[in-house]
């Protein structure tokens, strides 16, 4: 019988994860490795781990400091030796039968349909609606006569397949998803997201779609100098101003093309008061930014590298922050700039794909393209602080056009149209 690795990152789960970890102990596919990356949780999750581990060796304990859930993720993958690869989060509660139904369908695609128990089909049609955040909508489900709703957030690996780092085979069920969608009604996050997809999906009508733009959480608010002098401290910045930006590794985000705008910035400038912040899991030697790695150690009090940053750290760095730079080649939504502009920080943005309409009047755009006009951006907002100052006037009537009331409200209007 092959093996399931089941991987599951971890971060201050202490509340949930006894019942995550019940469920899979508990599992009829019963050849299985329980891979748990623990990212430096403070409370007791890890005293959790090792008490479930000395009763069951199948679960194996890694842990890493703050370099969030993808690094967990590919931590799985590298230490796993099963033949399939399962990701549980450490809230999820699994059916007893989740793996062995999963591997079922893996080696027949068909058999899903054919082995639902009575339980399941019951609970199934229990419900009037069958509601989707962003995962694929089963078969199963599609034919159970339930009403199916999608909230599509973008549909980069059909667009932009060349500016993401993935495995061809996900990129081809991402395009297979995308290709065979179709729930009764789709969400989108942003009217671009909504034109882009129908712009590809010819055939779905438009009339079966609506826009419910995303929000920044409550705690994104402008913060008080003691705690930006405390969070610089924590993420060892040391320049009086920072430039700041807040990413992933995808070529998408355009990281090493901000990189080589700030050092023409520092050379044309000479400022010494200075540096740029890359929050988020960038890694030297998974991207371009590698060939800039003699040029970076030139600039190392300057360009600050910090990893994972602790979430109730962000909103204290986006308002310490000089500005906020964000030149990516294509978003869906954009929630990084949406919780600049709550924190009350200066933004400057690309003013492609759906940018435009989180940012509207208050950011700086540039085309992401051309490093002479990014630098020319950071030069401007360094140099000319009425500039600044007029962004900043704009940005808390701009993000309160954006909530998660004015998002659930839209959600619960669709799922009132469907009869």
């Amino acid at each position: 019988m092959p093996k399931i690795s089941v991987i599951v990152p971890i971060y201050n789960a202490a509340v949930y994860l006894e019942k995550c970890l019940s469920s899979l102990q508990t599992q009829s596919f019963k050849d299985i490795e329980i891979l748990c990356i623990d990212d430096g949780s403070t409370d007791n999750t890890y005293a959790l781990l090792k008490r479930f581990s000395t009763k069951d060796k199948r679960l194996k304990i890694f842990t890493q400091k703050h370099q969030g859930p993808g690094v967990a993720r590919n931590v799985g993958i590298q230490k796993s030796t099963g033949n399939y690869l399962c990701f549980v989060d450490a809230d999820d509660i699994c059916h007893k039968d989740m793996l062995k139904t999963a591997y079922e369908q893996a080696v027949n695609p068909n058999h899903i349909t054919q082995t639902l128990s009575a339980e399941q089909i019951t609970c199934l049609k229990s419900y009037r609606i069958f509601f989707s955040t962003f995962f694929p909508i089963a078969d199963i489900v599609y034919k159970s006569g339930l009403k199916t709703v999608s909230f599509v957030h973008d549909i980069f690996a059909v667009r932009i397949p060349n500016l993401l780092y993935t495995i061809p085979q996900a990129q081809k069920h991402h395009k297979k998803w995308i290709d065979e969608l179709h729930a009764d009604f789709l969400i989108f996050n942003s009217v671009f997201s909504q034109t882009d997809f129908l712009n590809y999906r010819t055939d779905y009508p438009k009339e079966k779609t609506v826009v419910s733009y995303l929000g920044a959480d409550s705690h994104f608010t402008p913060r008080q100098e003691a705690e930006i002098l405390a969070v610089k401290k924590t993420y060892h910045i040391t320049t009086p101003k920072y430039f700041l930006t807040l990413s992933d590794n995808m070529p998408r985000k355009n990281i090493e093309h901000l990189i080589r705008a700030f050092i023409q910035f520092l050379k044309k400038t000479k400022a010494k008061d200075i540096s740029l912040v890359l929050a988020g899991p960038h890694y030297l030697n998974n991207t371009k930014l590698a060939d800039l790695k003699k040029t970076l150690k030139l600039y190392r009090s300057q360009i600050i590298f910090t990893g994972f940053i602790k979430e109730e750290d962000l909103p204290a760095l986006y308002s310490g922050a000089l500005a906020f730079v964000f030149p990516s080649l294509y978003e869906g939504f954009g929630l990084p700039v949406l919780e600049a502009l709550c924190c009350k920080t200066a933004v400057i943005c690309s003013n492609n794909t759906s940018l435009p309409e989180v940012a509207g009047k208050a950011a700086l755009y540039i085309s992401g393209q051309k490093i002479s006009e990014t630098t020319s951006a950071l030069e401007t907002l360094y140099q000319k602080p009425t500039v600044r100052k007029r962004l900043l006037a704009k940005a808390e009537e701009q993000s309160a056009q954006f909530s998660w009331e004015k998002t659930s409200k839209i959600i619960a209007d669709t799922f009132l149209k469907l009869k």
